[in-house]
């Protein structure tokens, strides 16, 4: 629910209302914060846990934590606070819910750095390795023992997650105990992506993530703003309480650091937990400066089963055949060449279209885009593994597999899940290199990503934002 506008709210100050919470004029009291412990992608004790398939995925992140430093530097404004908005708009436009800028010194660093152990078992031949895409995946890994102690600032990434998921709930084999996991693996990715813009200017970088860093990310976070101690040691955030994960990117550019938060009296707690984080406006955040995010909406699935998708279309009226007629006998199955990007890069489309695909040129002109231009290369060869040589017990019932496959989903972040069968018509017939395609499965799961009204508010008209 939500009853003022945020149209007028600018990018860099996110979905929460963070400018009504009062902040300290000096540097934070660092000496009572607990040392965050590493989180490890693994549960021995539940094979069928969630963690254990979001493993490989952490490791390729941590293992992109490092890259090549561009020689040019682009012209950047000047002022430490424009930068700063930059970076944090960046952020919050990649989903996270609280961004913080901090100074680097050394009551930051861990006695001893975390390093995920599983980079180790990354062999040379692994999915991504040596791929164009892939950025150096092995000299980044290479990059973890060089130290940063010259790196003189962090942006700091808070991420949260859902509630736990209760035992009576379909997925709750799958999902229970994965929440800190999964605010991770999300916040180490937008962290890779801002660590591989900043490079892209031409300035050092390297993230930080809660199973692989050479900083103490509970006191990176209560430096920057983004977090308060607890009485026993612990941190926690103003408004998502000790449900959340942190990332952190150090690096040599300079931009403006925030203030840490300041204990607050029963006044501030008013103003900034009152009616105008109840209704996300109102009492003094201004007309059209509204949040996206206040109590009612901030877990939206505080009171839902996570079976279901955050627009209830499972409410929505259902039959056992398509509304528009499909006549699929007639259905022919085109070639992979007749996607829309190839055709451009053959000259389908013209020779100006055709020489902007020249080096992915299109896709990647500005830095924004090269940044995520290389960890999704690197994650699209994650596509295609072989299954397991032995089907696990307990999956024979379609309906039961449909909600637990519905439910890990929506769990990860994916907006609306549609499950169907997947007939020959849906398959491309060959592959670029001319080979035949063979449908490979009976079954297919969609998912939905909102990918947000700001984006097509920033297009152009003609932009190809999405496929």
């Amino acid at each position: 629910m939500r009853l003022f506008s945020y149209d007028k709210r600018p990018v860099h100050m996110g979905p929460l209302p963070l400018e009504m919470l009062r902040r300290n004029a000096v540097d934070a009291d660092l000496s009572s914060v607990n040392i965050r412990q590493q989180l490890e992608f693994q549960n021995t004790d539940n094979s069928d846990s969630l963690v254990n398939a979001m493993r490989t995925y952490a490791k390729y992140m941590d293992a992109a934590r490092n890259g090549p430093v561009s020689e040019q530097r682009p012209e950047i404004p000047s002022c430490l606070e424009e930068r700063a908005k930059q970076l944090k708009s960046l952020g919050y436009f990649m989903d996270a819910l609280h961004v913080g800028c901090s100074n680097v010194f050394p009551k930051l660093f861990l006695p001893s750095p975390y390093i995920n152990k599983d980079l180790a078992e990354l062999p040379a031949d692994w999915p991504g390795f040596h791929h164009h895409n892939a950025h150096g995946l092995q000299e980044g890994i290479d990059q973890n023992t060089e130290s940063i102690e010259h790196h003189s600032h962090a942006l700091v990434l808070v991420y949260d997650h859902s509630r736990e998921v209760q035992e009576s709930e379909s997925g709750f084999d799958w999902l229970f105990g994965s929440g800190r996991h999964r605010a991770s693996l999300r916040a180490a990715e937008t962290a890779v992506v801002v660590a591989n813009f900043i490079r892209a200017l031409g300035f050092e970088a390297r993230v930080h993530t809660e199973s692989t860093t050479d900083i103490d990310l509970a006191k990176a976070a209560v430096s920057a703003g983004a977090a308060e101690v607890d009485k026993d040691g612990t941190v926690t955030h103003p408004y998502l309480g000790k449900q959340f994960a942190i990332a952190v990117v150090t690096t040599t550019l300079e931009f403006q650091a925030d203030k840490p938060l300041a204990s607050r009296g029963l006044g501030d707690k008013f103003k900034s937990h009152g009616p105008s984080w109840w209704f996300g406006g109102g009492m003094g955040l201004g007309k059209g400066m509204g949040t996206q995010k206040n109590a009612f909406n901030l877990d939206q699935y505080k009171n839902r089963s996570f079976e279901a998708d955050v627009f209830s279309s499972d409410k929505l009226k259902r039959q056992d055949t398509p509304t528009s007629i499909i006549d699929e006998a007639r259905i022919p199955r085109l070639p992979k060449r007749s996607d829309i990007f190839w055709r451009g890069m053959y000259g389908d489309m013209g020779k100006a279209v055709q020489d902007a695909n020249i080096d992915d040129f299109c896709v990647v002109k500005t830095p924004i885009s090269e940044a995520q231009f290389g960890l999704i290369g690197a994650l699209h060869l994650l596509e295609r593994r072989e299954p397991a040589a032995t089907l696990t017990p307990g999956y024979e019932d379609p309906a039961a597999n449909a909600k637990k496959i519905k439910s890990a989903l929506h769990f990860l972040g994916a907006d609306m899940v549609g499950i169907s069968r997947a007939p020959d018509w849906v398959w491309y017939s060959h592959d670029l290199d001319g080979k035949k395609i063979e449908p490979a499965h009976d079954n297919a799961i969609t998912l939905l990503i909102d990918q947000g009204h700001e984006t097509m508010e920033g297009a152009s008209g003609d932009d190809w934002i999405a496929v």
